[in-house]
């Protein structure tokens, strides 16, 4: 199981009650920990238990307070758990699919086991005020993340950041970014900013999506680089909405890679001179952007 995961969840087994929970494959010969992939899948059981909010230890350490362990019985998988409350267990039969599908079924009754088998904490006075009790997982995200602003005849670059509240599965998030682009005989940078509302879907593994709508104001600045323009420069405001779609793929406990896909809608404009269009974008905007999300 990977060593840096077990480390650093022994560690908060010692300074937190967060729940101790350990996975054992040594019950498999040789052969079947090989077939099975025994290293990989011990690597995703503890990130989904790790996302679940437990402590993964090794499968000798004495605080473990649930024990899950897999055997291998004709063409089944027995996944076993062992705690306070008792035991229970899955069967997952090894013919149901490839090695990725194994994985994430063996991966899901292992969580659904550890959830079922959660002991209370051993706390029975709540914290002083000074020191709440930690939480699973924090309900703010902060991304940050850079990509395209496609327009009418142009591909412009994008720099976005956002802050995400987290309230269960539904997220409230503000999101700022700016472009800039250059016309004939001018320069142009657009500001935008947007409040939204999203559902977040968990699927495979450790990727969520999660789609949302956003409403929110475009601000248009430009300058007119031609000397003997009869207007220099200027600022447009207009209102803009947009549909979005995100997928963030979890890389480690707190940080994830995001790629955000969104189709919007804004004023149009168009700078004309002398009959001579410099630069357009019509109403219908697209946007592209990869980022990274951490949780603090």
């Amino acid at each position: 199981m990977n060593a840096l995961a077990v480390l650093v969840s022994t560690i908060l087994v010692a300074q937190t009650s967060m729940v101790s929970v350990s996975f054992d494959l040594r019950s498999l010969s040789e052969k079947d920990y090989r077939q099975l992939d025994g290293l990989s899948l011990e690597r995703k059981v503890s990130l989904r238990l790790t996302q679940e909010g437990f402590a993964v230890v090794s499968p000798d350490h004495p605080a473990a307070q649930i024990r899950v362990r897999a055997r291998r019985v004709e063409n089944s998988l027995v996944v076993e758990a062992l705690g306070p409350a008792g035991s229970l267990q899955r069967v997952v039969r090894l013919d149901a699919g490839s090695l990725d599908a194994l994985h994430f079924e063996v991966t899901q009754k292992v969580a659904e086991l550890s959830r079922a088998m959660d002991v209370p904490s051993p706390e029975t006075t709540p914290p002083p005020v000074t020191a709440p009790a930690a939480e699973r997982g924090s309900p703010l995200e902060l991304s940050l993340g850079a990509g395209a602003l496609w327009r009418t005849g142009a591909v412009d670059p994008l720099l976005l950041t956002s802050a995400r509240l987290g309230l269960g599965r539904i997220g409230l998030d503000l999101e700022a970014g700016i472009s800039a682009s250059r016309g004939l005989d001018m320069h142009v940078f657009e500001t935008q900013g947007s409040v939204g509302l999203g559902y977040r879907f968990a699927l495979a593994g450790p990727l969520q999506v999660e789609p949302s709508a956003a409403f929110g104001l475009v601000l248009h600045g430009y300058q007119v680089t031609d000397p003997f323009a009869a207007a220099s420069g200027g600022t447009l405001v207009g209102p803009a909405g947009w549909a979005r779609l995100r997928a963030r793929w979890a890389v480690a406990a707190r940080l994830s890679l995001e790629l955000r896909l969104a189709l919007g809608l804004s004023t149009p404009i168009e700078h004309v001179s002398e009959g001579m269009t410099l630069w357009t974008r019509g109403g219908l905007r697209g946007e592209t952007v990869l980022g990274l999300t951490w949780a603090p």
